[in-house]
């Protein structure tokens, strides 16, 4: 029942948007009354907020299939924030409405919003100790050169940093380069 009731909200939410989207519409998509969605979900936040987690899942799911790969940690961390940057822009450009959901989130300091940065600054710096630990980029405290690469880059991930804009990747790549270059070893290419 669960997973139907996001299904119904995201085709809704997509259909007429956050504001638009009404409970007792969902449960009506579903076929119950509304009040079953109270066994499921608090509110109509929490739906959304459910909504949102499931896409984040996906996404940390790929950025850990790059964390454990294998290959130098350099060319796996620019991976990493190649696929951070391209699914957040892909889901800005061809799912503006649920991309929304996440970015209100974001901006409301919601829970499950600030669990994906930390769970995403988990995974980054993962790859920032094996870079370490391999001499691929200068000794270092691994957690404030994560938080250094991730504050850098903020512009080509976060909600509202005109994630919608072309020709942005190109851009990330020579950021990364040059941040790589500056923690003092080579920038292992692809």
């Amino acid at each position: 029942m669960r997973l139907a009731i996001l299904d119904a909200a995201e085709v809704l939410i997509r259909r007429h948007g956050i504001d638009r989207t009404r409970l007792v519409d969902v449960a009506k998509s579903v076929g119950v009354n509304h009040a079953m969605l109270y066994r499921h979900f608090d509110d109509k936040a929490g739906l959304i907020d459910a909504v949102s987690q499931r896409w984040l899942t996906h996404l940390h799911d790929r950025l850990a299939l790059i964390v454990s790969g294998e290959g130098p940690a350099t060319s796996r961390l620019k991976d990493w924030f190649l696929t951070l940057h391209r699914s957040m822009r892909d889901k800005c450009i061809s799912d503006p409405e649920l991309f929304n959901c996440f970015a209100l989130a974001t901006r409301d300091g919601r829970a499950f919003a600030a669990s994906h940065t930390a769970a995403i600054r988990w995974q980054l710096a993962k790859i920032v100790t094996a870079a370490v630990q391999a001499g691929e980029i200068d000794d270092g405290d691994p957690l404030e050169i994560t938080v250094l690469l991730f504050e850098a880059t903020s512009g080509f991930h976060q909600p509202g940093a005109g994630l919608e804009a072309d020709g942005r990747e190109p851009l990330l790549i020579a950021l990364l380069d040059i941040l790589l270059a500056g923690l003092g070893k080579p920038v292992v290419t692809r």
